[in-house]
């Protein structure tokens, strides 16, 4: 076969799926808005609920992301194509029928790290963790934190939430020791060989220091601690605590959002609440 009977198939496939999906979007419409046909059939109530569920949860976390032009570009080709079809534009239907082979390829592709951090976030959402994390561990935190501010140095802590961070220990020391100012001092603090890496801290423990997280290659002006701490937070629920060593600027990275310039205040207020330290 050759190549231009491959694409022309395929074009008809693609012309074909979307008449049916404009036939099946009728016919599901009018039975939702069919009052006496819900009467009778109270799961297409879970069905509606469900199914806008699923939907608004996947646009959120595209519109979390930078992949949200394309996903605007997208719509456009769509609405296009409809109008296409309704109006029997022939030459419009043949230019987009060859570009929605192509947009067919590219979708899996282009959305691949949203696609990969939902699904990794979702299928590990069950696994609670059930350390602890008290407020004698929150003091010890805090403490070391704004020493390590007033002394100019840099680190990186990530404490861990729902979603373990067991297989980043990987990359560094396992130390599995009690939360004290004392030893992230000691960690953060040259010529110590961990203090370039991240601690993660899991309930009262701190499991494992000088490890290297992964960083993102996305073009930002910050540096490679906060890229890091962004990077993680995007693949887990973890809430990242930066301290920059030029600037002495702490920020905090959740659900992959940096938020810098913090008060000691802001950092205990954020941890109370997601750790539900009432």
């Amino acid at each position: 076969m050759q190549g231009g009977d491959l694409l022309q198939n395929l074009g008809d496939t693609l012309t074909e799926l979307s008449k049916n999906l404009l036939f099946s979007l009728t016919q599901w419409s009018s039975r939702i808005f069919a009052t006496t046909h819900i009467e009778g059939n109270y799961w297409i109530i879970l069905d509606i609920l469900v199914t806008a569920f699923i939907i608004y949860w996947f646009l959120s976390k595209i519109m979390e992301s930078k992949a949200v032009r394309v996903l605007y570009g997208i719509i456009i080709i769509i609405l296009l194509l409809i109008v296409g079809h309704l109006l029997n534009l022939a030459t419009l239907n043949w230019l987009l029928k060859y570009l929605g082979v192509i947009l067919v390829v590219a979708i899996p592709i282009i959305f691949q790290p949203e696609i990969r951090a939902a699904l990794d976030k979702l299928g590990r959402a069950g696994f609670a963790n059930n350390h602890k994390f008290t407020r004698q561990t929150l003091s010890e935190i805090l403490t070391a934190v704004q020493t390590i501010q007033q002394r100019h140095l840099g680190a990186v802590i990530a404490l861990e939430r729902k979603i373990p961070l067991s297989e980043y220990n990987k990359s560094g020391h396992t130390l599995n020791a009690d939360v004290s100012q004392e030893l992230i001092l000691s960690i953060f603090t040259p010529p110590s060989p961990l203090h370039d890496g991240a601690v993660l801290i899991s309930g009262n423990k701190l499991i494992a220091a000088g490890c290297v997280l992964p960083v993102s290659e996305e073009k930002e002006q910050w540096g490679a601690r906060h890229r890091a701490a962004r990077t993680l937070s995007r693949h887990t629920d973890a809430l990242v605590i930066v301290i920059s060593e030029e600037r002495g600027v702490i920020s905090v990275a959740f659900e992959g959002e940096l938020e810098s310039s913090l008060t000691m205040t802001d950092i205990k207020q954020i941890i109370e609440k997601l750790f539900h330290l009432n």
